[in-house]
C-alpha cells in the first residue's frame, strides 16, 4: 500500500504536469481562441479562471487538511521554526490563523467564480491580476496587526527571521 507521502508526491506531480500542459496550451494558441481539451471546446478565459480558482482551492485544501484531528496546523508548523518560545496560547492562535487562511482561499476561489459568471471578463481579470496580490498582502498585514494587538506576550520576530528559519528547514533563527 503506498504511503501518504507517496500519494501526495504523485498528486503534486500530476497537478504540476497538468498545470504545465494547460499553460503551454494557453501560450501557444492565439488569444481568445477556444482550446480543445479531451474533445471539449474551452475558452482561454475559462482556463485562466480555472487556474486562478484551482490555485486557491489547492491552498485551501493544503491548509485545511492540517486542521483535522490529530494533525498539526500548517501555521503552527511554520511558527515552530521561527519562535523560541512556543506556548499553548501560541498553538491555539496559529490554529486559528490556519483556519483564517483556509477560509480566505475558499472565499477567493468563490469570488473568482462569481465574478467570472456575473461580471465582464475585464472585471474578473482586474480581480485576479491586481486585487488578488493586494488581498494577500492585506491578509498578511491584518494578521500581523492582530497578532501583536491581541497577544502582547508573543515573541517578536521579523520577516527575515521567518525566511531564514524556513530556508534552514528547522530550528530557530
Amino acid at each position: 500500500m503506498p504511503s501518504r507521502l507517496g500519494i501526495r508526491v504523485v498528486a503534486i506531480g500530476m497537478g504540476s504536469v497538468a498545470y504545465l500542459l494547460g499553460t503551454h496550451c494557453l501560450m501557444t494558441r492565439p488569444a481568445g481562441s477556444p482550446s480543445n481539451a479531451l474533445g471539449v471546446q474551452v475558452s482561454a478565459q475559462a482556463l485562466y479562471v480555472a487556474q486562478h480558482m484551482g490555485i486557491h482551492l489547492f491552498l485551501a485544501v493544503l491548509f485545511g487538511s492540517t486542521l483535522r484531528a490529530g494533525r498539526q496546523p500548517l501555521i503552527t508548523t511554520l511558527a515552530e521554526r521561527v519562535h523560541r518560545v512556543f506556548t499553548p496560547d501560541t498553538v491555539a492562535y496559529t490554529r486559528k490563523v490556519t483556519l483564517a487562511w483556509t477560509l480566505y482561499f475558499i472565499a477567493m476561489a468563490a469570488l473568482s467564480l462569481l465574478l467570472y459568471a456575473f461580471a465582464p471578463f475585464d472585471v474578473w481579470a482586474l480581480f485576479a491580476n491586481q486585487l488578488t496580490p493586494l488581498a494577500v498582502v492585506a491578509m498578511f498585514g491584518a494578521e500581523y496587526v492582530l497578532r501583536y494587538r491581541l497577544h502582547l506576550e508573543f515573541e517578536r520576530t521579523s520577516v527575515a527571521d521567518a525566511v531564514r528559519s524556513y530556508m534552514q528547514g528547522t530550528g530557530t533563527p
